[in-house]
């Protein structure tokens, strides 16, 4: 089958945005695009991380930003940021290996193949 992502090309990347109001800071998932004589940044997602202390305010940030880093509310809207700015990629390397698979379709990797296909599948909104 021939799968098609409809989805924003080009590179996705993780910026860690300095914005802190109150006890929230922002994880945006932005991407390039590189015309011929100028490049533009578009915003694919906006995640939002909310402080687990909830005695954590604007003044402590200004105080000492790196508390930001030692929260683990923050290092989880982090991570979940890095999978979302690599899933184009990762979306690519499923699709490959599950065409690969399908030209030798023995039974030996059925299981993988079909793990493969579903996340294809709920990747691209593939019913």
């Amino acid at each position: 089958m021939k799968y098609e992502f409809k989805g924003t090309q080009g590179g996705w990347y993780v910026d860690i945005d300095g914005t802190c109001t109150g006890s929230s800071h922002r994880v945006v998932v932005d991407f390039h695009e590189i015309a011929e004589h100028e490049t533009e940044q578009y915003e694919i997602c906006d995640l939002e991380s909310t402080m687990t202390n909830s005695s954590y305010d604007a003044k402590n940030f200004k105080e000492d930003p790196t508390n930001w880093e030692k929260d683990s509310r923050f290092n989880e809207v982090e991570a979940n940021a890095h999978i979302i700015a690599a899933s184009p990629d990762l979306l690519q390397a499923c699709i490959a290996v599950e065409h690969r698979l399908s030209q030798y379709d023995d039974g030996k990797y059925a299981e993988v193949y079909g793990i493969l296909k579903s996340a294809i599948h709920k990747a691209l909104n593939i019913k």
